[in-house]
């Protein structure tokens, strides 16, 4: 079948390459419960930690009306270790951290974790700087994404189990 015979399909490609086109490509669409752990990890850089004072900045894209982000910065990978800052953006575009004074922070081993407390966000793109008194390093998070399990979800499972069980049950009678 022709492409142009399937009105359809040429409505799922434009709609695909318009999300493609205007979305960043890294861009993280979070939803209630969601989070994003940034990990900052500045071993073997140059100058190499301990610093005098880190930097870190992040950038959201869209947002729904409703959203709220709630931002930690930790001392140990994966949200692990002191909880150093704290802080809730409604609504928002940016933010950044600075610390100076925590030595957990300034070992250049940290993380933030970004959590969707309500609406929808695209979170786009982080990066942080460590300062020492021989220059600065530079360097962009690896970045990992906990998704919420919704109960709805959850429940539509159940239901289609729960279907294929009893087809299954019909088809041997």
């Amino acid at each position: 079948m022709a492409l142009t015979a399937c009105p359809w399909r040429r409505l799922a490609i434009a709609l695909l390459l318009s999300v493609a086109l205007t979305s960043p490509v890294n861009a993280v669409l979070l939803g209630p419960g969601d989070a994003v752990t940034l990990n900052f990890n500045f071993t073997g850089e140059m100058p190499s930690p301990p610093y005098n004072r880190v930097f870190v900045q992040g950038a959201f894209g869209a947002f729904s009306p409703d959203a709220i982000a709630d931002i930690s910065l930790f001392g140990q990978l994966n949200g692990a270790g002191t909880l150093f800052d704290h802080f809730t953006l409604v609504p928002f575009s940016a933010f950044v951290l600075q610390n100076d004074s925590d030595a957990e922070i300034l070992d250049g081993v940290f993380s933030v974790v970004i959590k969707d407390l309500s609406g929808i966000f695209d979170f786009i793109a982080a990066s942080a700087a460590g300062d020492a008194s021989g220059g600065s390093a530079l360097i962009e998070p690896e970045v990992v994404v906990q998704r919420a399990t919704e109960p709805s979800t959850l429940a539509l499972l159940g239901i289609v189990f729960a279907g294929l069980g009893l087809a299954r049950r019909g088809c041997r009678s």
